[in-house]
């Protein structure tokens, strides 16, 4: 588990590139986006900090997902603990994470920004776009918004929030480097 820990930080930035760039989107914002907004008010930000705003905006969608796993190795049987990241889809439980995070999960569990830990059920997956979909038994969740607008363009401005190692809350920001590209199954 802990030789993918260091994908996790690099592969979260393909998840939430899209969701991310919505936060500094011009976008008239949906339901679900007055959610969000009443759990993290951006008044208080500086309009030239895009980055500090995509933070606070999208914080509090921004999950840590932990699961259980046993993998067969050369070694045999190996029993381990992983974490990753996830960013909550719909505000009925939906959440989704990497592939590489919960491929051979026994257990999954999310931790939420308030502290709160649910179990999740995976729903599906596709190691080819390393995407995943879990889901939790509770509603009213914080989803992030979505732009069904324009593509992310290489050079254009990333925002990467996430879990990395267990750091709770970690915000990072770049560039995209690349668009349109797949995982190969591993």
């Amino acid at each position: 588990m802990k030789s993918r820990s260091t994908a996790i930080s690099a592969s979260l930035i393909f998840i939430l590139t899209t969701i991310l760039l919505t936060g500094c989107s011009e976008t008239e914002p949906g339901p679900q986006a007055e959610n969000t907004a009443k759990v993290s008010p951006q008044a208080s930000i500086p309009a030239d900090e895009p980055v500090a705003r995509v933070a606070s905006k999208v914080g509090p969608s921004v999950v840590q997902v932990n699961v259980r796993a046993v993998r067969e190795t050369p070694l045999g049987i190996q029993r381990g603990e992983g974490l990753g990241s996830g960013v909550i889809y719909r505000s009925d439980g939906y959440i989704v994470t990497n592939n590489h995070v919960i491929e051979g999960a026994t257990g999954v569990n999310v931790a939420f920004a308030d502290g709160t830990i649910e179990e999740a059920s995976i729903v599906g997956t596709d190691p080819n776009t390393e995407i995943a979909v879990i889901r939790v038994n509770r509603n009213d969740l914080p989803a992030a918004t979505f732009d069904d607008g324009d593509a992310p363009v290489v050079g254009q401005l990333a925002v990467a929030i996430g879990s990395p190692s267990g750091f709770e809350s970690t915000v990072t920001s770049g560039v995209v480097s690349g668009v349109g590209r797949e995982f190969p199954p591993s």
